[in-house]
């Protein structure tokens, strides 16, 4: 997997997308709440014409009161029926960083539930594998269309001299679960040779490009 999200205010259509594309990128997040993705809704079918995959994320905290599990889950649903469609491609990145994985496990099952083959990926901050149960992670190795997806860096409120998480730290973090290790992939702060997951941010990453 080759993704990169595309940060809120940047262009909708991801600056240098030959320089993605030759990097072996495939294709682009946006957030499911960005108002410019609902007031140009051209833009998702114009990059999957052009052979891109798309998809949205979503948080439960971008919503007063957080949602409860089911509810969240039905938003991401919802978040399909708005910018795909039945039988159109569209990735989905729950962003649950409660640090609750009950919360995160009853989300899998309630979206699972309402989009069985829908491919979706649960993002969550570094080092958490200490509470990662032997409900979720067998939940996740069972399904083909769900993937761990991990940060390798810290939230940005934190300095950008000591945001960046090693990989190898945060795998190895990892291995005190029972999650296997063909379902991880990860969120990149920065574009690195052979990544494999999602990178954090194009828009940002895109400007500093030749």
């Amino acid at each position: 997997m080759k993704a990169a999200w595309v940060r809120p205010g940047g262009p909708l259509y991801p600056a240098k997308r030959d320089v993605f594309k030759a990097q072996g990128g495939r294709q682009f997040f946006y957030d499911a709440t960005d108002p410019a993705l609902t007031a140009h809704p051209e833009v998702l079918p114009a990059l999957r014409a052009g052979g891109w995959w798309v998809g949205t994320t979503r948080d439960p905290t971008w919503t007063t009161p957080t949602p409860d599990p089911i509810t969240f889950a039905e938003m991401l649903s919802a978040d399909l029926d708005k910018y795909a469609g039945p039988g159109i491609q569209h990735g989905t990145i729950m962003d649950v960083e409660t640090h609750n994985v009950e919360y995160a496990r009853l989300v899998i099952v309630n979206f699972r539930a309402l989009r069985p083959g829908r491919y979706l990926y649960w993002t969550f901050e570094p080092f958490q594998g200490g509470l990662i149960t032997d409900a979720i992670a067998q939940l996740v190795n069972a399904d083909p269309y769900t993937w761990w997806l991990p940060q390798l860096y810290f939230g940005e409120s934190v300095d950008p001299a000591f945001r960046y998480v090693s990989e190898r730290a945060v795998l190895n973090d990892l291995e005190q679960t029972t999650i296997h290790d063909a379902k991880v992939k990860c969120y990149y702060d920065r574009l690195e040779a052979g990544w494999d997951g999602v990178l954090f941010d194009w828009t940002n990453i895109a400007a500093h490009l030749p």
